[in-house]
């Protein structure tokens, strides 16, 4: 826990259900700005239904393993809004998210289309009721996607500073380097 004293505040607020929806994009960007000072390379936060916030460093993939394409996921701050469901169980949907995310990384996705795979791999788990079967294989997640599913509000839609790539489907922060 990054703000113990911020969190006790808002769950006494709120309860823990509502935790989610009574953070602002500016706190959520200051945990994740919190995680990269602490090391991180690149943070995911999962957001339920409000989608997952995708933050990065200057080296966010760095290293001898480091892919081509790593300068492009440098200073990144991007939001992908859940993908529209019915929800039927969330057992192991934070899980599928990460599967989702690191499966992405090592196709060569970009950030933008790595944390749309990561909510959609989340999205199709809480479609049933168990942790696993409502998992796609990927082509079948990434055609879901490319049809063009449907998305929620993620919460930044009247946030000063962010801008909506209509063709990626994600929110890019004040602080993205891709404008």
């Amino acid at each position: 826990m990054l703000d113990r004293a911020t969190y006790d505040r808002v769950q006494a607020h709120c309860g823990a259900a509502g935790m989610i929806d009574a953070l602002s994009p500016e706190q959520i960007d200051g945990l994740a700005c919190e995680a990269l000072a602490l090391g991180a390379r690149v943070v995911l936060l999962k957001l339920g239904h409000r989608g997952v916030y995708l933050r990065s460093g200057g080296q966010a993939i760095c290293g001898r393993g480091a892919p081509d394409y790593a300068s492009a996921w440098s200073h990144r701050q991007l939001w992908s809004p859940a993908y529209r469901v019915v929800v039927r169980g969330t057992v192991g949907a934070g899980d599928a998210t990460i599967a989702g995310f690191i499966t992405a990384l090592l196709r060569g996705q970009s950030a933008a289309k790595a944390a749309n795979s990561a909510a959609a791999v989340g999205a199709c788990n809480v479609e049933q009721t168990d942790a696993s079967s409502g998992l796609l294989t990927w082509a079948q997640t990434q055609a879901r996607i490319a049809a063009g599913w449907a998305r929620q509000l993620c919460g930044v839609e009247s946030t000063p500073g962010w801008r909506h790539d209509e063709q990626l489907g994600v929110w890019q922060g004040p602080a993205d380097t891709e404008r």
